[in-house]
């Protein structure tokens, strides 16, 4: 009988400690305050939630689409030197940042170590400086 007893206890127990956590509690109440205070704030916040949700279960093959776009880096070679003959050509510049997009892109016959991908990043010249003046995408600084 005492086994009996027991048994029933604990089933008892455990049935309401389930019964407990299958009620859904709100932990904020924000959203009803927002919507008491403003309606309209409330909707748009909702709207855009849902944009955003939207965004993030694009299908696979809009993401894919979106990979295979190859993005174009302007970048600026500073030179430094201290003779013009220690210089750097252009010419060399321009050799060194065609071995550097072969590399990124994983072009066919690349020397690489591993696997790699195809990052679809591609660097080229920068054609104006910050404040939108044209440049060659090349400084040279003389070392003093």
């Amino acid at each position: 009988m005492k086994k009996l007893s027991i048994l029933l206890t604990t089933f008892i127990l455990l049935y309401f400690s389930m019964s407990l956590r299958a009620q859904s509690v709100q932990r904020c109440n924000a959203p009803a305050i927002l919507d008491d205070l403003s309606p309209e704030v409330y909707a748009a916040t909702l709207q855009s939630r849902d944009q955003v949700n939207a965004r993030h279960n694009l299908p696979v093959s809009t993401l894919r689409q979106r990979c295979h776009r190859t993005f174009h880096i302007p970048v600026v070679f500073h030179v430094i030197h201290n003779r013009s003959t220690d210089s750097i050509s252009a010419a060399q510049i321009q050799t060194q940042m065609t071995v550097l997009n072969e590399d990124f892109r994983k072009k066919a016959s690349t020397p690489a170590f591993g696997s790699g991908v195809d990052a679809n990043i591609e660097f080229h010249l920068a054609t104006r400086d910050p404040q939108g003046f044209l440049t060659t995408g090349i400084t040279y600084t003389k070392d003093s």
